[in-house]
């Protein structure tokens, strides 16, 4: 349960960042709304990939 727990509380870090950004990039422009699109795409991909890294470390 406690390595679910950890990849879990990882993610909830990633998006709560993300979601900040998104508030940072609006007060600037709008158009930037895009870019923090495919930000948060690419931040949810290297956090999965980084959770399996996890998970194939400690599974030998």
């Amino acid at each position: 349960m406690k390595k679910k727990r950890r990849a879990l509380i990882g993610i909830v870090i990633g998006i709560l960042m993300v979601l900040l950004g998104i508030f940072l990039l609006n007060d600037y422009s709008f158009p930037l709304i895009g870019m923090a699109l495919v930000i948060i795409a690419l931040s949810l991909r290297s956090f999965a990939i980084t959770t399996d890294l996890f998970r194939i470390d400690k599974k030998p």
